[in-house]
């Protein structure tokens, strides 16, 4: 018992110095942008480039709206299988790992938006998913800039590294970097990423449930 408590602390301990790291250790790179040079708009948006990844990302997501309509049209009752890989890829994607980053570019931001809302076609409960999350993560990223003044840098969730057999199944967030900010999350992000975890893991399930039946439009 004793001997499981001290492996206990010792993984709390771990976790916690990914947090307390100096900047200067953890990140020795520089921005990508001066504050000079980086433009923003509304809700803190940015007026950035579009990367290469971000454009592959978004045809990406195009290309399985578009697929799953036609899919529809023609086979019905495959329908569930695009709704269900759609919805819950994305939505996984933007509540446990840094991939909300990229909405802070309003040109990454505006089309994302839009592919969800023509999305909503879908026409079930399952289809609100995607945008669900994506304003799930604007406003605890708008919370956390309230508060803090800087951009939420989310974590990275992933299973315990030491696989201790009390933590078997915990989950943990590893501490990651942006580029472009030029800093990592601070240790505050971990209680906005629980959060951002469990209301995203509720919008599932109500999305889930609700699809029996219920339709949207």
């Amino acid at each position: 018992m004793f001997r499981c408590y001290l492996k206990n602390r010792l993984y709390d301990r771990l976790t916690d110095m990914q947090y307390k790291t100096s900047q200067e250790e953890k990140f020795p790179i520089k921005n990508y942008y001066n504050s000079t040079e980086r433009k923003f708009t509304f809700l803190k948006l940015e007026l950035r480039k579009v990367s290469v990844s971000d454009l592959v990302i978004l045809v990406t997501y195009a290309f399985a709206i578009v697929t799953h309509f036609i899919i529809t049209a023609n086979f019905l009752e495959k329908r569930f299988l695009g709704l269900f890989a759609i919805s819950f890829i994305v939505a996984y994607f933007t509540t446990t790992t840094t991939f909300g980053l990229r909405f802070r570019n309003v040109y990454f931001f505006v089309p994302w938006l839009v592919f969800c809302l023509i999305f909503l076609f879908a026409g079930t409960s399952l289809s609100v998913l995607p945008l669900s999350t994506f304003i799930l993560y604007q406003l605890i990223r708008l919370f956390f800039w309230k508060r803090y003044a800087k951009e939420f840098i989310p974590s990275q969730l992933v299973k315990s590294p030491l696989g201790f057999s009390s933590k078997a199944f915990q989950l943990t967030f590893i501490r990651e970097v942006s580029k472009i900010e030029g800093r990592g999350g601070y240790k505050e992000v971990k209680q906005y990423m629980k959060w951002l975890v469990r209301l995203g893991f509720c919008l599932i399930m109500i999305c889930v449930f609700g699809i029996v039946g219920i339709k949207f439009k």
